[in-house]
């Protein structure tokens, strides 16, 4: 009796810590994206290339992110799309910008964030990719 009594408490007091440690943040719908959209700009766009450790070549993308809005921004994600010379997309991946295990960014400020792609394909015309927000939370 005594170990279906401890299980209990024990079921109760992990129920009250996820429901007080977690916040519902509601994720903006794609009509609240379009109009905050506008006020997030990305700038500074640096391409590099680097190996991993399997040997596989990596190439990144360092930006700058601007919060331009009235809101905190809590998660942000982009789709990155890679053009040919043609301007034809020959590769798209979701990218995270901002996420929960990060900083938020407040209204009025700027950060630099790296986005790592690997698999690219040599038609690729080594520019930086177009990003569309693809997942935004803001507070």
């Amino acid at each position: 009796m005594r170990s279906a009594e401890c299980t209990s408490h024990l079921a109760l007091c992990l129920a009250l810590l996820l429901g007080t440690g977690c916040r519902a943040r509601p994720e903006l719908s794609a009509r609240d994206i379009a109009n905050y959209a506008p006020r997030i700009t990305f700038s500074n766009f640096r391409v590099g290339v680097s190996e991993n450790m399997a040997g596989h070549t990596i190439y990144y993308v360092d930006a700058v992110v601007k919060n331009g809005g009235d809101r905190t921004i809590r998660e942000l994600s982009v789709d990155a799309s890679f053009r040919d010379l043609d301007g034809l997309v020959v590769f798209r991946e979701r990218a995270a910008v901002i996420s929960p295990r990060r900083k938020a960014l407040g209204p009025g400020e700027s950060r630099e964030f790296r986005m790592g792609f690997e698999g690219l394909p040599a038609s690729w015309n080594r520019s930086a990719p177009n990003l569309e927000i693809a997942h935004l939370v803001v507070e």
